[in-house]
């Protein structure tokens, strides 16, 4: 069984949390527990931390299912520089599961290093020839058969090396480097990838929108998405990955602090919530999910702190139009 260091994030007083050799109360999925090993417990600004050992005697869960972390052989240490938090989730894990972040030595497909790479889309290309041939009777005269794409070359790349069936979503090509995003069917978890043409060698990891997730918003709300809000979910995702910014996924105790300057308050029987927050331009995309109703994503609010506008949109494409439209013109002046 891997094992697990979970992190998180707290306003407590670390001096009194040392005392009282624990801290309470977080949401964590009762399928980590037994993974779990040490415990990392930062304050608000990172720059101090309880590192200890998890100890599942004195740990409890509350009559709200959460759970009360308690810890052994602590120690506190300041952490400098202070450690910068990932997303808006408070509890963050180093590492979920090595099989969902790997570094590999591949072999390349020789198609995908071929001098003339940015021709490769539609160029036909020599095949091998088999190793095995049956000389009788006379082989018939094949068609030709199309070669593989690119796109289709690196994505039997992907699927090959990750194990499951994955679907090549964007990338992007700078010499002998190849960057993208992927798509694991089975979870429909978004990998971010990297692939060294040269070195002949992959990377790939959760994409900031799984690993921000919460347990309950990753394990519970996200598998239940109609295919609506998976498609603004993804377009999010390309919106960030282009211009930056977060997408989060958010149960109402995960609703960020920070994020009332933009003027977006939901009401509590207003979430989950998927949330696009673009803190550099100062843009922000929140979008609705009402559960206790059949009509989905029945309210969008874009807001820009640049201008001071609040727009509600009651169609989802115009409200996604209206936010790109939004970060569009604040690059272009």
């Amino acid at each position: 069984m891997n094992k697990l260091t979970v992190r998180v994030r707290t306003k407590d007083d670390l001096i009194q949390l040392l005392k009282e050799g624990g801290s309470c109360c977080w949401k964590i999925a009762k399928l980590r527990e037994p993974k779990l090993d040490k415990i990392e417990v930062y304050n608000w600004d990172g720059s101090l931390v309880i590192k200890a050992e998890y100890n599942p005697k004195t740990s409890r869960r509350t009559d709200n299912n959460r759970l009360y972390l308690g810890f052994s052989n602590p120690k506190i240490e300041a952490v400098n520089p202070p450690l910068k938090w990932h997303g808006q989730n408070p509890v963050n894990y180093v590492e979920e599961n090595p099989n969902d972040s790997k570094n590999l030595t591949i072999k390349v497909d020789h198609r995908l290093i071929d001098k003339n790479l940015e021709e490769l889309i539609e160029q036909v290309v020599q095949k091998k020839i088999q190793e095995t041939m049956v000389n009788y009777p006379p082989k018939r005269k094949q068609e030709n058969k199309k070669e593989p794409t690119r796109r289709e070359l690196l994505e039997d790349l992907l699927h090959s090396n990750y194990g499951e069936e994955v679907r090549l979503l964007d990338y992007q090509i700078n010499q002998d480097i190849v960057k993208g995003f992927f798509l694991e069917k089975r979870r429909e978890w978004y990998f971010n990838f990297e692939l060294n043409l040269k070195k002949q060698s992959l990377s790939y990891q959760p994409h900031n929108f799984i690993s921000n997730m919460s347990d309950e918003a990753l394990y519970e709300i996200y598998p239940r998405l109609k295919e609506k809000e998976k498609t603004l979910i993804l377009n999010l995702i390309r919106l960030s990955n282009r211009y930056g910014g977060d997408v989060l996924l958010l149960s109402e105790d995960e609703f960020p602090e920070d994020i009332n300057q933009y003027g977006f308050i939901p009401d509590s029987d207003c979430f989950p919530v998927i949330i696009y927050d673009n803190y550099q331009t100062k843009i922000l995309g929140g979008f609705y999910l009402f559960n206790d109703s059949n009509k989905s994503l029945s309210e969008q609010i874009i807001s820009n702190e640049n201008d001071n506008s609040v727009k509600v949109f009651d169609d989802l494409e115009k409200a996604f139009y209206s936010l790109v439209q939004n970060i569009k013109c604040h690059y272009q002046g």
